[in-house]
């Protein structure tokens, strides 16, 4: 039974006894390595499996991945009071070698609220341990993706120091007519984009007006660095009116400032990034300077959320070569985790 124990096949609990989960026996019954018996009449791995479903659904999921890791030839244990499987590191043995990582079995389809990510994340923290989420589709193939919080650190200080300009309110954006103020900006800062300049050149002057998101609108309005006016009119726009007309306009419009502001105040350049199925694009240097290192998902901790969009965005940023945050915004507080695929 020592044997079994070390190969992570049962677990010793308090008492000195030896339990084995039910989806082990289901894994090892399937390979006729044990034999399962209940009033004189060996059970069936099926019905077993019925049984672990019966008493909790997920047990299918965890039996999948369960399957999936031991015939890779990694040494998982399904804990017995917890929804993870514990992977140790090849070569190791239970008892002898700590375990590296928690896995979290989930439907690709199922909706998961961001705040149970966060529980998972922080858990797996306290445990030591780093979080891979098994994410199953229904033809049971099995996408591994890590998830761990993440702080971004503070790269320079955010350059305010040009004149305040004059922004036009015009539906969703807002217009900036006067071609030195709007280079000024940009150079400053990289903000907005010029209208009719597919990519702008740094260091460049264009004879173009500047078009600004709201977003950015709301920044540089709450900064006391541009003045807003409604199109056809000299009526001025208050810093509070842009962002209602921000959150009327856009879905999650607070959230997307608070975590535009986080990010802008830590020095990094803020750019929109719908074409990458993301909400903005992270540069240190800026636009074509430097390939922007983050793709960021903006939402909250009572979004549900479909697994197959995390693992949608967190491709499209491997094959960018960026890495893909999700920042959570709740309240006053902004909390990031990093999503990447993982090879097991």
């Amino acid at each position: 039974m020592e044997e079994l124990y070390e190969k992570g096949y049962v677990e010793r609990v308090p008492s000195g006894e030896y339990v084995m989960p039910s989806v082990t026996a289901v894994h090892l019954l399937e390979q006729d390595k044990i034999a399962v018996k209940q009033d004189n009449r060996e059970v069936t791995a099926l019905e077993i499996l019925e049984d672990s479903v019966r008493a909790s659904p997920d047990n299918i999921l965890r039996y999948f991945v369960f399957k999936d890791l031991r015939t890779k030839g990694r040494l998982a244990k399904v804990e017995l009071n917890t929804p993870f499987i514990r992977l140790y590191p090849r070569g190791g043995r239970v008892g002898e070698t700590p375990a590296t990582t928690l896995i979290y079995c989930i439907s690709e389809d199922k909706p998961v609220r961001q705040s149970e990510i966060l529980e998972k994340i922080k858990y797996a923290q306290v445990a030591r341990k780093s979080l891979v989420f098994a994410v199953i589709d229904d033809e049971m193939n099995i996408s591994y993706y890590a998830a761990e919080e993440f702080q971004p650190r503070k790269i320079r200080e955010v350059d305010l120091s040009f004149p305040e300009v004059e922004g036009i309110v015009m539906h969703d954006r807002v217009i900036v007519w006067d071609h030195k103020a709007g280079n000024a900006i940009y150079k400053a800062g990289f903000w907005g984009h010029f209208i009719g300049i597919a990519k702008p050149k740094h260091g460049q002057y264009y004879e173009r007006p500047l078009q600004l998101s709201l977003t950015e609108a709301c920044y540089l309005a709450e900064k006391g660095k541009i003045k807003l006016y409604k199109a056809g009119t000299h009526t001025v726009i208050s810093v509070k009116e842009i962002i209602d007309l921000h959150a009327r306009s856009r879905m999650k419009g607070a959230e997307k400032i608070a975590a535009y502001t986080y990010w802008r105040d830590k020095g990094y350049i803020v750019k929109p990034a719908s074409k990458y199925g993301v909400d903005f694009m992270f540069y240190e240097l800026g636009p074509g300077i430097d390939h922007g290192p983050y793709m960021c998902l903006v939402s909250t901790p009572d979004e549900m959320i479909l697994p197959v969009e995390l693992i949608r965005a967190g491709r499209i940023a491997t094959s960018v070569r960026k890495t893909f945050v999700v920042t959570v915004v709740d309240g006053d507080r902004v909390v990031n985790y990093k999503f990447s695929w993982r090879k097991l």
